[in-house]
Protein backbone atom coordinates (compact mmCIF):
# COMPACT_ATOMS: atom_id res chain seq x y z
CA UNK A 1 0.00 0.00 0.00
CA UNK A 2 2.83 2.65 0.50
CA UNK A 3 3.67 2.11 -2.89
CA UNK A 4 0.07 2.95 -4.34
CA UNK A 5 -0.14 6.15 -1.51
CA UNK A 6 4.00 7.19 -3.00
CA UNK A 7 2.75 6.85 -6.49
CA UNK A 8 -0.40 8.86 -6.03
CA UNK A 9 0.79 11.36 -4.21
CA UNK A 10 3.73 11.88 -7.08
CA UNK A 11 1.01 11.83 -9.82
CA UNK A 12 -0.63 14.58 -7.95
CA UNK A 13 2.40 16.64 -7.37
CA UNK A 14 3.93 16.19 -11.30
CA UNK A 15 0.28 18.42 -12.26
CA UNK A 16 1.74 21.17 -10.80
CA UNK A 17 3.27 23.72 -13.17
CA UNK A 18 4.63 27.02 -13.40
CA UNK A 19 2.77 29.57 -16.34
CA UNK A 20 4.15 31.98 -18.09
CA UNK A 21 4.07 34.51 -15.64
CA UNK A 22 6.02 32.22 -13.03
CA UNK A 23 2.92 31.38 -10.83
CA UNK A 24 2.27 28.12 -9.63
CA UNK A 25 -0.99 26.35 -11.61
CA UNK A 26 -2.53 22.94 -11.67
CA UNK A 27 -2.89 21.17 -14.39
CA UNK A 28 -5.67 19.31 -15.92
CA UNK A 29 -3.49 16.43 -17.51
CA UNK A 30 0.06 15.35 -16.91
CA UNK A 31 2.52 16.42 -18.44
CA UNK A 32 6.03 15.51 -17.08
CA UNK A 33 7.89 17.92 -19.09
CA UNK A 34 6.08 20.50 -17.51
CA UNK A 35 6.28 19.49 -14.25
CA UNK A 36 7.50 22.29 -11.99
CA UNK A 37 9.04 19.62 -9.87
CA UNK A 38 12.15 17.91 -10.96
CA UNK A 39 12.86 15.36 -8.72
CA UNK A 40 10.57 12.72 -6.58
CA UNK A 41 11.63 9.67 -4.45
CA UNK A 42 11.53 8.05 -1.27
CA UNK A 43 13.40 10.12 1.67
CA UNK A 44 17.02 8.53 2.13
CA UNK A 45 18.59 11.60 4.36
CA UNK A 46 19.53 13.01 0.59
CA UNK A 47 20.90 16.09 1.56
CA UNK A 48 23.11 15.15 4.30
CA UNK A 49 25.66 13.26 2.18
CA UNK A 50 25.17 15.65 -1.10
CA UNK A 51 28.80 15.69 -1.94
CA UNK A 52 28.28 11.63 -2.30
CA UNK A 53 25.35 11.25 -3.28
CA UNK A 54 23.84 11.73 -7.42
CA UNK A 55 22.84 14.92 -8.02
CA UNK A 56 19.52 15.74 -8.69
CA UNK A 57 17.22 18.26 -10.31
CA UNK A 58 15.39 21.01 -8.09
CA UNK A 59 13.24 21.39 -6.87
CA UNK A 60 12.42 17.87 -5.71
CA UNK A 61 10.51 16.19 -3.35
CA UNK A 62 11.28 13.54 -1.73
CA UNK A 63 8.77 11.34 0.74
CA UNK A 64 9.06 9.94 4.19
CA UNK A 65 6.86 7.49 5.66
CA UNK A 66 6.59 7.51 9.53
CA UNK A 67 6.42 4.68 11.48
CA UNK A 68 3.17 3.17 11.40
CA UNK A 69 1.11 1.06 14.00
CA UNK A 70 -1.54 -1.11 12.07
CA UNK A 71 -4.75 -2.19 13.17
CA UNK A 72 -5.81 -5.65 11.89
CA UNK A 73 -9.29 -5.75 10.65
CA UNK A 74 -11.10 -9.28 9.74
CA UNK A 75 -10.13 -11.51 6.58
CA UNK A 76 -6.48 -9.98 6.00
CA UNK A 77 -7.49 -6.27 5.96
CA UNK A 78 -5.37 -3.50 7.73
CA UNK A 79 -5.71 -0.08 8.61
CA UNK A 80 -3.64 2.80 9.84
CA UNK A 81 -3.81 6.44 9.99
CA UNK A 82 -0.49 6.87 8.52
CA UNK A 83 1.78 10.01 8.66
CA UNK A 84 4.22 10.93 5.94
CA UNK A 85 6.75 13.80 5.25
CA UNK A 86 7.36 15.61 2.21
CA UNK A 87 11.11 16.84 2.15
CA UNK A 88 10.60 19.84 -0.61
CA UNK A 89 14.22 20.58 -1.42
CA UNK A 90 14.84 24.37 -3.14
CA UNK A 91 17.85 26.48 -3.89
CA UNK A 92 18.81 29.40 -1.87
CA UNK A 93 18.40 31.74 -4.45
CA UNK A 94 19.49 34.88 -2.60
CA UNK A 95 19.26 36.24 1.14
CA UNK A 96 16.46 37.72 2.45
CA UNK A 97 17.98 40.95 3.30
CA UNK A 98 16.42 44.34 2.85
CA UNK A 99 18.08 44.78 -0.95
CA UNK A 100 15.52 45.42 -3.18
CA UNK A 101 14.27 43.08 -5.44
CA UNK A 102 16.03 40.22 -3.40
CA UNK A 103 13.19 39.40 -0.53
CA UNK A 104 10.80 38.23 -3.43
CA UNK A 105 13.11 35.83 -4.93
CA UNK A 106 14.38 34.48 -1.49
CA UNK A 107 11.03 33.91 -0.63
CA UNK A 108 9.91 32.25 -3.68
CA UNK A 109 10.07 28.41 -2.20
CA UNK A 110 7.36 29.88 0.34
CA UNK A 111 4.95 29.63 -3.17
CA UNK A 112 5.90 25.94 -3.98
CA UNK A 113 4.78 25.09 -0.62
CA UNK A 114 1.27 26.77 -1.21
CA UNK A 115 1.14 24.95 -4.26
CA UNK A 116 2.16 21.48 -2.69
CA UNK A 117 -0.67 22.27 0.02
CA UNK A 118 -3.22 23.58 -2.44
CA UNK A 119 -2.46 20.61 -4.42
CA UNK A 120 -2.46 17.78 -2.34
CA UNK A 121 -6.03 19.23 -0.08
CA UNK A 122 -8.49 16.60 0.00
CA UNK A 123 -6.20 13.63 -1.72
CA UNK A 124 -8.27 10.70 -1.74
CA UNK A 125 -8.66 6.87 -3.48
CA UNK A 126 -10.53 3.97 -3.13
CA UNK A 127 -7.55 2.78 -0.48
CA UNK A 128 -7.00 5.75 1.50
CA UNK A 129 -8.92 8.41 2.42
CA UNK A 130 -8.26 12.28 3.04
CA UNK A 131 -4.60 13.56 3.12
CA UNK A 132 -5.08 16.15 5.75
CA UNK A 133 -1.78 18.80 6.14
CA UNK A 134 -0.59 18.42 9.81
CA UNK A 135 2.59 20.29 10.46
CA UNK A 136 5.35 22.50 8.48
CA UNK A 137 8.49 22.98 9.77
CA UNK A 138 10.78 25.74 8.01
CA UNK A 139 14.17 25.07 7.30
CA UNK A 140 15.94 28.00 9.52
CA UNK A 141 19.89 26.52 9.35
CA UNK A 142 20.56 25.96 5.21
CA UNK A 143 23.37 26.81 2.87
CA UNK A 144 22.70 26.22 -0.93
CA UNK A 145 19.64 24.00 -0.33
CA UNK A 146 16.99 24.31 1.73
CA UNK A 147 14.60 21.25 3.60
CA UNK A 148 11.28 22.47 4.42
CA UNK A 149 9.39 19.83 5.46
CA UNK A 150 5.50 19.29 5.40
CA UNK A 151 3.83 16.45 7.00
CA UNK A 152 0.73 15.11 6.52
CA UNK A 153 -1.61 12.26 8.16
CA UNK A 154 -4.02 10.03 6.13
CA UNK A 155 -6.27 7.01 6.77
CA UNK A 156 -4.64 3.53 4.79
CA UNK A 157 -6.38 0.84 4.15
CA UNK A 158 -4.30 -2.14 3.27
CA UNK A 159 -6.12 -5.10 1.44
CA UNK A 160 -3.03 -6.64 0.28
CA UNK A 161 -2.87 -10.05 2.63
CA UNK A 162 -6.69 -10.72 1.89
CA UNK A 163 -6.97 -13.72 0.61
CA UNK A 164 -8.94 -14.69 -2.64
CA UNK A 165 -10.81 -18.19 -2.04
CA UNK A 166 -11.01 -20.14 -5.38
CA UNK A 167 -14.84 -21.18 -6.32
CA UNK A 168 -15.83 -24.37 -6.93
CA UNK A 169 -19.05 -25.19 -8.92
CA UNK A 170 -20.02 -28.60 -7.53
CA UNK A 171 -21.23 -30.74 -10.23
CA UNK A 172 -24.12 -33.34 -8.54
CA UNK A 173 -24.35 -36.73 -9.10
CA UNK A 174 -27.50 -38.07 -8.80
CA UNK A 175 -28.42 -41.63 -9.90
CA UNK A 176 -31.17 -43.48 -9.41
CA UNK A 177 -32.18 -47.20 -9.13
CA UNK A 178 -34.37 -49.67 -7.94
CA UNK A 179 -32.72 -52.97 -6.30
CA UNK A 180 -35.27 -55.67 -7.24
Amino acid sequence: MRKQLYQSIIAQLKLIQLDVQGKYITATTLDNAKSAIRTFDVWNNNIRYIADELPFALPAVFLQFQPIQWEQRSKGVRAADVGLTLHIITANRAPSSNKVGHETQALAFFDLLDAINANLYGLKSDFFRNLVSTSSATDHDHDELIDSQETYTVQLTDKSAVKVLPTVTATPVVSVGFNS
